[in-house]
């Protein structure tokens, strides 16, 4: 799923392809020539982070004083060796006058509102002198006017600056025309075969603790349904159809066919209390509109033999809710009331969905194998049919509108480098629903030529297994 990206944190920090408050944003006044040209202190960035962290989920429930922050943000320019930098940044020294919850989050992180753009740009021009060397092989020169410590500290930071909404620009590569079958590449690999599931040995009869559910075949498959991951579930009961979507953010369900009930979960739709399709757009989410096109519900999912009781911070953040345990889905009319591929069905299913297990995705056998974890992460039992081989970190990645992403590193031709880690430095969403790869997507042709990969959100790890 390729969400629009919406999201306060991609305002407040846009660069390179994630941009788009960049033509909205006013052309104010620059950043001075010492700002330009300020060093970070490890201290410094921490505080920054953490403003960053909290931004987020403030913007998403301010949207008039967002507008006003759009009006008045100044668009800056870094220089680096290979072309120019957009960077929007808010005028914050103005903006923590309008409202003293803004102005609390620079004072409880004991960061100066006028530091923000400054520490912005300097973040901003390291991190794109590292992509760019990194992008040509070579080393950032001694003479680099960004100073070294000020790079190390915001390339050992690059995960937490992802995750709030801080990315790696796009920059010039090397060709890429090789691709390696052990580091994923832009090719579509052939892992279709005969049939789904496969076999089941080194996997425990342990009903509770883990599960295989297999891919969800018809007949005449489209090219475009071939690259889904569809499995069945169901959810307080109604058993369906639903893409397994890691780009999804949470569960989205059908309006059309579920209904909220009156204990805060879903119900099959009578004539009575049908909604009507008024959204903008079938296939994307406006977030100026959301409440007006969504509803918004707590729901049990059954995957397999396993049940998923779970919370979700994100949208509980988003909705301004301080019950942990009242939403954790949503649903509206999406993506052509949701006819666009194995239609109807009743949603898709995100990653917050999967958060209590180990989740595997088995391209070759054509399964979602998962595995119950505990408080700390761990499998609570072991399952030899996978066992690990590598781990990569996972990143978060706000995207904004209560959705939540997972990202994961990869060079700059889209492969994945496990023998020279320090490579990954372009940090891309996983979508299974994306049909193909794009500047910021790592879809269908990347994950399924790995074969077999699994997420452990609780651990925060990407894994490849034996």
């Amino acid at each position: 799923m390729n969400w629009m990206n919406i999201s306060g944190l991609a305002i407040i920090a846009a660069i390179g392809t994630h941009a788009p408050a960049a033509a909205q944003a006013q052309s104010g006044s620059a950043v001075s020539n010492v700002a330009k040209h300020s060093l970070l202190t490890a201290e410094q960035l921490a505080r920054y982070i953490a403003v960053k962290q909290a931004l987020g989920p403030y913007w998403g429930s301010h949207p008039d004083l967002l507008q006003t922050a759009r009006s008045t943000a100044h668009r800056l320019v870094v220089s680096l060796p290979d072309g120019q930098l957009p960077v929007v940044v808010f005028d914050y020294p103005a903006l923590v006058k309008q409202d003293t919850a803004l102005a609390a989050i620079f004072s409880t992180n004991q960061f100066a509102p006028t530091q923000f753009a400054p520490t912005q740009v300097s973040v901003n021009k390291a991190l794109g002198l590292l992509a760019y060397h990194a992008a040509q092989g070579t080393a950032l020169p001694a003479s680099s006017t960004v100073g070294g410590k000020n790079v190390q500290l915001v390339h050992q930071s690059l995960m937490e600056l992802t995750a709030v909404g801080v990315n790696v620009p796009t920059v010039p590569g090397p060709a890429c025309t090789d691709v390696s079958p052990a580091s994923p590449g832009s090719g579509t690999a052939s892992v279709t075969p005969p049939a789904a599931g496969g076999s089941l040995a080194g996997i425990p009869p342990l009903p509770d603790d883990v599960t295989v559910i297999p891919f969800y075949t018809k007949l005449n498959e489209t090219a475009l349904e071939q690259t889904k991951a569809v499995i069945e579930a169901e959810i307080d009961g109604h058993r369906g159809v639903f893409i397994f979507d890691l780009g999804a953010g949470t569960a989205i369900l059908n309006r059309t066919v579920l209904q909220p009930n009156a204990q805060g979960g879903v119900d099959t739709v009578t004539d009575a209390n049908r909604s009507p399709d008024n959204t903008p757009r079938s296939d994307y989410i406006n977030g100026a509109d959301q409440e007006r096109q969504l509803d918004h519900v707590h729901v049990t999912v059954r995957l397999g033999t396993l049940v998923s009781n779970y919370d979700d911070p994100a949208l509980t953040a988003f909705m301004q809710e301080k019950d942990p345990h009242r939403y954790n889905a949503e649903l509206g009319h999406l993506w052509g009331n949701f006819g666009w591929v194995f239609g109807p069905r009743l949603g898709n299913l995100g990653p917050a969905v999967f958060q209590p297990f180990e989740t595997i995705v088995d391209y070759t056998h054509r399964r979602v194998v998962l595995i119950r974890l505990d408080s700390a992460g761990h499998r609570v039992v072991d399952v030899p049919a996978y066992p690990q081989r590598t781990t990569i970190p996972l990143s978060t990645i706000p995207e904004g509108s209560g959705f939540t992403a997972l990202g994961l590193a990869v060079d700059p031709c889209n492969v994945l480098d496990t023998s020279d880690p320090a490579r990954n430095l372009w940090i891309k969403m996983l979508d299974t629903g994306a049909p193909e790869n794009q500047e910021d997507i790592l879809g269908y042709p990347f994950l399924s030529h790995l074969g077999v990969f699994g997420v452990n959100q609780r651990t925060h790890q990407f894994i490849l297994y034996r």
